[in-house]
């Protein structure tokens, strides 16, 4: 793992341009519009939360679009409109997956993807940004019960004001 200072700047955001992909997904996915679900964005969305490497991300997205395909199938979905859906997720998620490589966008130190589909910058751009990673653990022991609710004192804190009450009658 390299040092602080040997560490390569990552962008916090970057914005992609899949408008050929998104065009080709939407003209393949129009006859079964009335049947599934079929909002790019949504679909994006999913391929993208797929992907966590760059070791891993062909096999990610490949199993991200095998799970959708599972859910049609116990849903009833006719075979058909599975295929058409799926071929159509799989050609966009791959030319996400090859900009991602292209452009070297995933981590450079450790390879993974930190970014989420935060929408779109115009109709067929993707803007993604870093996912937030939690500041540190809190970690929270309690003696009797239950934790306290937001806005109510925890127990030390009672305790703190029963202590000032009776330093004041002192």
């Amino acid at each position: 793992m390299p040092d602080e200072k040997d560490k390569i700047r990552h962008p916090d955001a970057f914005i992609l341009d899949i408008g050929e992909a998104v065009a080709a997904y939407e003209k393949q996915v129009k006859p079964i519009g009335d049947s599934v679900q079929t909002d790019v964005s949504k679909v994006v969305n999913y391929i993208t939360d797929q992907i966590s490497s760059r070791d891993y991300d062909e096999t990610e997205l490949y199993d991200g679009v095998s799970e959708i395909e599972y859910r049609m199938q116990d849903a009833g979905v006719r075979s058909n409109v599975i295929t058409c859906f799926t071929d159509a997720a799989m050609k966009l998620g791959t030319t996400i997956v090859k900009q991602l490589n292209n452009f070297g966008l995933y981590d450079p130190n450790d390879g993974r993807f930190d970014f989420y589909f935060a929408g779109w910058a115009t109709e067929k751009s993707a803007v993604f940004r870093r996912r937030e990673e939690p500041e540190g653990m809190m970690m929270w022991m309690y003696r009797d019960g239950p934790p306290p609710q937001q806005g109510q004192p925890t127990d030390e804190e009672e305790d703190s004001d029963e202590e000032d009450d009776e330093s004041e009658k002192n």
